[in-house]
């Protein structure tokens, strides 16, 4: 499930706290697949330059503020990094929450990559830190149906 929340705004919530940079980010999702065990954000911090392209890491955060605010701050700097390059993509980034104790990895991936298609191509990623490279190969596609996932060689 994915569900859109107010971006990385100056705006103080419940759960998610705003400590962030200068310029707020386009839109923030919260992601969830209880069954999974998925608990992340994918932030689109800017699309001006094309859509959000920025990686996502798999992370163990105290609380979905924390969660909230990394993935903000790691897709603001996204945005930068890829404009000074002169990249014709703005800056987005991914953060999966690693669940405590035991859980499907496989499934939580699968997960993630099915929000990243639902985005319908607005986030393109690539593995980060704590993340596993996409695998090749008949039948070993780790993020289901995600189209938007790259990896390099």
């Amino acid at each position: 499930m994915i569900g859109h929340m107010s971006a990385c705004s100056h705006k103080r919530t419940d759960t998610m706290k705003s400590h962030f940079n200068a310029l707020p980010a386009e839109s923030l999702h919260r992601i969830s697949d209880e069954t999974a065990g998925l608990d992340a954000v994918i932030v689109l911090h800017s699309t001006t330059l094309g859509r959000a392209a920025g990686g996502y890491r798999f992370w163990t955060y105290q609380d979905a503020s924390a969660m909230a605010h990394d993935a903000c701050r790691l897709a603001e700097g996204m945005s930068y990094k890829n404009a000074i390059a002169g990249l014709p993509i703005g800056g987005g980034k991914g953060v999966v929450r690693q669940p405590k104790g035991q859980f499907d990895r496989r499934a939580l991936f699968e997960a993630f990559g099915r929000a990243v298609a639902n985005l319908n191509g607005q986030y393109v990623t690539a593995a980060d830190v704590g993340t596993p490279p996409p695998r090749h190969g008949a039948g070993a596609n780790t993020y289901g149906p995600c189209r938007r996932v790259t990896a390099g060689s």
